[in-house]
């Protein structure tokens, strides 16, 4: 899985909050 995937899936996460 790689950082770049798992940076964006955080940002997302943190955009729904």
């Amino acid at each position: 899985m790689p950082s770049l995937f798992s940076r964006i899936i955080m940002i997302q996460f943190l955009k729904v909050l």
